[in-house]
């Protein structure tokens, strides 16, 4: 059984298409490498730069709540040192105006004792407020107006209020040292604030009161929406439980729920979708509620906006602020330009792909015209008829194909010499075969019997013609 042929292809189609195939290989070759080591690149840039910007946001925040505490120990340390007499609440007063009007992130300072007293002054939008309770009004604390110089002026309202019952005071008494009260709404403003508290000693190492602030956490958000994060990227801080903080999107903390009461904003329920889905990612891959984030960085992938790298880390002061760090940035900010890079490379192999196209074309007729003579000659040849005349020119060339249409008119030259010899041989031989068969057709009917009979014959015949003609002559003679 005879084996089944391959298709062959044509060399004047195979040569192109081996040509473009070939660039076209390289290129994809060099357009995956490049997206590749592209991808490499963008990966660590983008976890440079988180870490730079988780940093830079780290060290503003740690600046920014350890300067109210730092004024807190400053004052409680003179407080034991009995070089500020907590008993003149007005000599406080001023002392707080002071320190308020120096301290932009501080929004409030108070102090209260054991014995109910208290003081304490505001920095609202239009000046200042001070709040006091002491024996003379007590249980009552007064609001009066400050001026310009701290001056009390007139009475505002008054109500019952006592410092020892407040959730700030309770806290510091526990801790016994500088510690933080939770986050809260301040109730004048629709903005996070969180307390700093600091136990006071009396000079004979008693507990003697509290004294508090309030740091507002809207300059937070001011200083993250001025960051640079790639283009699109966001940073937010949120609690544990998942609240918000502090984001660089322009958005309420807060939400308003069915009652019209505002409610915290939790960072899954942000309207900012990089927002949302970082916090999400973060839910499900770590217990935050239970044990700290330490420099976790990983990536997910947004159907709608591709790969987002997250670098998110616990933010602790040691005065148990708890909070969490988060910094993402989409992928598709840094490799736009190897985007355009890729397309670059693809467009101009397409258009390699199509001069190669027609270089091998050209390549093709060049290799194929001699080739295609010299297959011309030898099925001329093949068919008996030596016609060579189209390797003339092929002939000429000093290269390979030259060489062989030379080689091959030597063999056609040599093959026609020997074909006609070869037919005169045959000939030849034919004409001594024929011979030789009449030889022996001859021979043949001369053994036969049929011609010795015929022979017997004619010799008879002779004979008796001799014998007439002899007779003539002899009665010729006689007459």
């Amino acid at each position: 059984m005879l084996a089944k042929q391959r298709p062959t292809v044509s060399i004047r189609y195979a040569l192109p298409f081996l040509f473009a195939l070939l660039i076209l290989i390289t290129a994809v070759t060099i357009s995956l490498l490049a997206f590749s080591s592209g991808q490499i690149v963008v990966k660590n840039l983008v976890t440079q730069l988180s870490d730079e910007i988780t940093s830079r946001i780290e060290q503003r925040v740690l600046t920014y709540v350890n300067t109210p505490h730092d004024i807190l120990e400053a004052n409680a340390a003179a407080f034991s040192a009995g070089e500020i007499d907590v008993n003149d609440l007005d000599k406080l007063a001023n002392l707080f105006w002071h320190q308020i009007e120096g301290h932009d992130q501080l929004a409030f300072i108070s102090y209260g004792d054991e014995e109910g007293n208290f003081v304490g002054v505001e920095h609202v939008r239009d000046g200042y407020i001070l709040r006091i309770r002491d024996v003379s009004n007590a249980p009552l604390r007064e609001e009066y107006r400050l001026d310009s110089n701290g001056v009390r002026q007139e009475l505002l309202n008054s109500r019952e209020y006592d410092p020892r019952e407040r959730g700030w005071y309770q806290t510091a008494v526990s801790n016994g040292d500088s510690t933080w009260s939770n986050v809260y709404q301040v109730a004048s403003r629709p903005i996070l604030a969180i307390s700093p508290v600091q136990p006071v000693v009396s000079p004979d190492g008693e507990h003697a009161g509290v004294i508090a602030g309030v740091l507002t956490l809207s300059q937070i958000s001011d200083f993250l929406r001025g960051l640079t994060i790639g283009e699109t990227g966001e940073a937010f801080i949120m609690e544990r439980n998942g609240n918000i903080i502090a984001s660089s999107v322009d958005e309420s903390p807060f939400i308003t729920d069915e009652n019209g009461d505002q409610e915290r904003l939790l960072a899954v329920e942000s309207s900012n979708d990089v927002i949302e889905d970082s916090a999400q990612e973060i839910a499900a891959r770590f217990n935050a509620s239970e044990r700290p984030i330490i420099n976790a960085q990983f990536q997910y992938t947004d159907t709608e906006n591709g790969i987002h790298y997250v670098h998110a880390n616990t933010l602790n002061d040691g005065r148990g602020l708890d909070w969490i760090v988060v910094v993402t940035i989409p992928a598709a900010d840094f490799t736009g330009p190897i985007t355009d890079r890729i397309v670059h490379t693809i467009q101009i192999a397409i258009l390699a792909v199509v001069i190669s196209i027609g270089i091998g074309v050209a390549t093709a007729r060049w290799i194929i015209r001699p080739i295609l003579a010299i297959s011309e000659a030898a099925a001329s040849v093949e068919n008996d008829q030596f016609e060579i005349a189209g390797l003339a020119t092929v002939e000429k060339r000093q290269d390979e194909m030259g060489r062989l249409a030379r080689v091959f008119k030597r063999m056609v030259e040599e093959v026609k010499k020997r074909e006609e010899k070869l037919k005169q041989q045959v000939r030849k031989l034919k004409i001594e075969i024929d011979q030789a068969k009449s030889n022996q057709r001859v021979k043949e009917i001369v053994e036969s019997d049929f011609f010795k009979v015929l022979e017997a014959n004619s010799t008879n015949m002779r004979h008796r013609r001799q014998q007439r003609r002899a007779e003539k002559e002899k009665n010729g003679h006689l007459s």
